[in-house]
């Protein structure tokens, strides 16, 4: 995790596993390309994730 990042002021932990993106799952470079274009345009972005096992959802709030 790269400090002061995006994910890192989110509170996105090393090991946790992004399922999906505003409902759309990351992947190919192409696919994920296309999701942070998304998010740049959006006032917020829903993560979903997993840690230790469990699911959760972040909201970042962009800025």
């Amino acid at each position: 995790m790269r400090p002061n990042s995006i994910f890192d002021k989110a509170g996105l932990k090393n090991g946790d596993v992004i399922e999906s993106i505003d409902g759309e799952k990351p992947g190919a470079s192409a696919n994920s390309s296309k999701i942070f274009q998304k998010m740049r345009g959006s006032e917020s972005t829903s993560l979903q994730i997993t840690r230790d096992g469990a699911q959760l959802e972040i909201i970042l709030e962009n800025q």
